[in-house]
């Protein structure tokens, strides 16, 4: 679940959270229950694959909107995924669940890639 709200209050340039704090408050001043969810802490990888120009290019966040991230104070390594990003502003999809390609390739109980090898040898077709 990618939480849309009608406040883009705390968002960052990648329109997601800066922190837990700030969805907590959101979730709380929309009346969102979110006690059955499992939250994830995303990091960017800084390079965007464009499939059409079969090449990698620099990744920014929209600088527009101040992005000051406060890193959880323990974080797991889940896996890797992969979003599409068409309009260049906010994350839209991740392929492997939004479009069922996990029932195709390989993934963990997360429906993420293992690795990020994995995940960059999908994107290039290797």
């Amino acid at each position: 679940m990618i939480l849309q709200t009608t406040s883009s209050s705390g968002s960052t340039g990648y329109w997601l959270f800066d922190s837990i704090e700030v969805l907590d408050e959101i979730v709380r001043s929309e009346g969102i229950n979110i006690s059955f969810c499992t939250l994830f802490y995303f990091e960017v990888f800084e390079q965007q694959y464009d499939e059409y120009l079969k090449s990698w290019s620099e990744f920014k966040s929209d600088a527009a909107f101040p992005t000051n991230v406060i890193l959880p104070k323990e974080k797991t390594l889940e896996g890797f995924d992969v979003v599409t990003y068409t309009a260049d502003s906010s994350a839209e999809c991740s392929p492997l669940s939004c479009n069922s390609l996990a029932t195709e390739i390989d993934v963990n109980e997360h429906c993420l890639f293992r690795t990020f090898e994995e995940a960059r040898n999908a994107l290039v077709g290797l």
